[in-house]
């Protein structure tokens, strides 16, 4: 992997998500930093009071600020908007996909059933984003 200590936020609500997504993408990345935060205005406050991470893994439904919101501030911000954003949702709504995509959105992925397809995503986004992609730097 390129990356040393990668870093990545992950905006969820759900807990057991929270904690599958963060299991599994250590699987692949040992090094991981992994931050996660359960609401829109949780997010927000995270990125002004800490070092931006490499990477943002971000549900659209979200209590409060939605994600759809979320990712228009955060591609909005001059000092944030260079982070890739790959929306994680269960949505299969065109218009979610074409909105976040829009919106700046980097990837959106289909949020797997099962354990096996969940492993298969965090190997893919360690794989594509810290093996393959370069990213930007401070």
């Amino acid at each position: 992997m390129s990356r040393y200590e990668p870093t990545i936020l992950l905006i969820e609500d759900d807990l057991g998500d929270i904690e599958l997504a963060g299991e599994l993408l250590k699987e692949n990345l040992p090094r991981l930093k992994l931050s996660s935060v359960r609401s829109g205005s949780e997010a927000i406050n995270y990125l002004k009071s800490n070092e931006p991470p490499d990477l943002i893994l971000l549900d659209l439904n979200l209590p409060g600020i939605n994600g759809r919101r979320l990712l228009v501030e955060i591609k909005g911000e001059q000092s944030l908007a260079c982070i890739p954003v790959i929306v994680l949702s269960t949505s299969v709504s065109e218009r979610d996909i074409r909105d976040s995509y829009m919106s700046g959105a980097n990837c959106y992925i289909r949020k797997p059933m099962g354990l096996e397809g969940y492993r298969k995503v965090a190997r893919l986004i360690a794989d594509f984003w810290f093996g393959l992609a370069e990213l930007p730097t401070g």
